[in-house]
């Protein structure tokens, strides 16, 4: 096979997203109906130096994105600028204290903190909500809470996880394909 071809079949993965540049956890509720919000959903996206380090502290550059949309009332969406804005009488600081701590594996966020204040990470948009995540009653197991914006009054709890996002077979076989091909062709030159 032509090297340039084998060299092709290797970045192809790597540039849609095989590569680890960054790891999604995704939440993965308790049970089909979310706890009376099936529209909830909520993702984290972690650079390379939080997953390697299985028990991370650091900045909120570590956190490249994140996303949580509830179908609660109206319904709202929350980014990771509102994670890290702050509000009145929450922490204003978790652009700096961020805690994320994996399972040994690395396939679940096992605890999601900001560190300063000791307590746990909020989303926060005046406009639309706040989520508080919230230990669980085991250590792979978060409890969210929407909260509504100018009452503060309790609307839901979802019970659930942060679970990693596995890449597909399709890009990891691709991915195998190139390196053997290039094995392939590195043999052929030296023969």
């Amino acid at each position: 096979m032509n090297k340039k071809i084998a060299l092709i079949l290797v970045a192809l993965p790597l540039l849609f997203g095989t590569a680890h540049a960054s790891v999604i956890y995704n939440w993965v509720c308790d049970n089909a109906g979310c706890d009376g919000d099936p529209a909830f959903s909520a993702f984290l996206e972690l650079s390379d130096a939080a997953v390697l380090a299985g028990d991370f502290t650091g900045v909120a550059g570590n956190i490249l994105s994140a996303g949580i949309s509830s179908g609660v009332g109206d319904g709202f969406t929350l980014s990771l600028a509102d994670m890290l804005t702050g509000s009145p009488g929450s922490n204003e600081d978790d652009v700096n204290n961020i805690r994320i701590v994996l399972n040994a594996a690395g396939t679940e966020i096992v605890d999601l903190l900001d560190i300063t204040a000791g307590t746990n990470i909020t989303f926060f948009n005046a406009s639309q909500g706040r989520v508080d995540f919230l230990e669980g009653t085991n250590s792979n197991y978060f409890v969210q809470l929407i909260l509504d914006a100018n009452t503060e009054d309790l609307l839901l709890s979802v019970g659930g996880r942060f679970v990693r996002v596995v890449p597909e077979p399709g890009s990891l076989a691709l991915l195998a394909l190139g390196l053997i091909s290039m094995g392939f062709a590195r043999r052929r030159k030296n023969a």
